[in-house]
């Protein structure tokens, strides 16, 4: 139920973005970013669908200059890779990515200057797996939303790479099926930690920060093991 409800609301704004095509003034000429369009929701967003190259994504870009924009939204397309030099700088604050397919989700990973600090992929399908040491220079990754884009496991390279000021983690349908004995160890702000529709079914004190952070937990445990298991991390001498 909630995953419909997410999708709904999800192509609801998509609708938005592409019915409105009324250049605000924090967007640039249309052309420039053509194939793609500009809108403005607070800050202008870039919107992208189709796209089957990177160096389109790239020219794109390129042709905006200096400009910032506050997200970057694909969807509906098939390409190699995501180029990092282009999205992973700081001229974005916010990646969703929706109903597309790469062989690696970027080309390397990106430079230690950058903005991004939200990321949102649903329905994504990545030949390579999701990996993480591209994630390694994200040091303003604070919001990790993933939806139906396979995650079977979350160890050690997850717990390398990760920024650890990420605050927000909610995964649903993402097929993990395994923890690392300290997975979650270095991130110290984490406060809400969602893993829906898994096969995780044992949490550990040693998983979590000292002291941890957590004020929202959920996983497909029953009720009560959860509310035991936050009860635990709130006693700062385990």
């Amino acid at each position: 139920m909630f995953f419909k409800t997410f999708t709904a609301e999800l192509f609801s704004f998509f609708t938005i973005v592409c019915l409105n095509y009324v250049l605000g003034d924090d967007c640039p000429p249309a052309k420039l970013v053509l194939p793609c369009v500009c809108e403005v929701f607070g800050k202008p967003t870039i919107f992208c669908k189709n796209i089957e190259k990177p160096e389109i994504i790239s020219d794109m870009v390129e042709k905006t200059g200096g400009m910032k924009f506050r997200r970057f939204l694909l969807v509906d397309s098939s390409l190699t890779y995501l180029p990092t030099s282009a999205l992973i700088s700081e001229k974005f604050e916010i990646l969703v990515v929706f109903n597309s397919t790469f062989v690696s989700l970027f080309d390397k990973p990106p430079a230690i200057k950058n903005s991004l600090s939200e990321m949102w992929l649903m329905d994504v399908h990545i030949t390579r797996g999701l990996q993480w040491d591209l994630f390694k220079n994200l040091n303003k990754l604070e919001d990790l939303k993933l939806f139906h884009t396979e995650v079977t496991t979350l160890e050690n390279d997850f717990q390398n790479n990760v920024s650890p000021k990420l605050t927000s983690l909610f995964m649903v349908k993402t097929k993990t099926s395994k923890l690392g004995k300290s997975v979650f160890a270095n991130l110290k702000s984490l406060s809400l930690l969602h893993i829906r529709i898994s096969s995780i079914k044992v949490l550990k004190r040693s998983m979590f920060a000292k002291p941890a952070a957590i004020e929202s937990l959920y996983f497909d445990l029953n009720r009560s093991q959860v509310t035991a298991f936050l009860i635990l991390l709130d006693h700062e001498f385990l």
